[in-house]
């Protein structure tokens, strides 16, 4: 035990046993999710309605009329003639 330590932890030794994958899969609840896991069909994919592809090129628009307004009004480069 450590006589300058002050955490709950200091007067204990711990020793982890690595365990090899085979070990890990052997254990039922690990068994079971790999089961679940590579077993399951993907779920056919999601097809985007006319309304959300609607929205999507409104706020596209709108980001870059925005951008482009604060780009002018806030220019990155100042135009200091040298």
């Amino acid at each position: 035990m450590c006589l300058g330590c002050t955490h709950f932890l200091a007067g204990y030794d711990f020793i982890m046993m690595a365990e090899t994958a085979e070990e890990i899969s052997r254990r039922p609840e690990i068994r079971k999710e790999l089961q679940r896991a590579t077993g399951e069909k993907r779920p056919e994919k999601v097809k985007a309605r006319g309304r959300d592809k609607l929205w999507f090129v409104i706020q596209a628009v709108l980001f870059v009329a925005c951008t482009g307004a604060g780009l002018r009004i806030l220019p990155l480069v100042s135009r200091s003639s040298a």
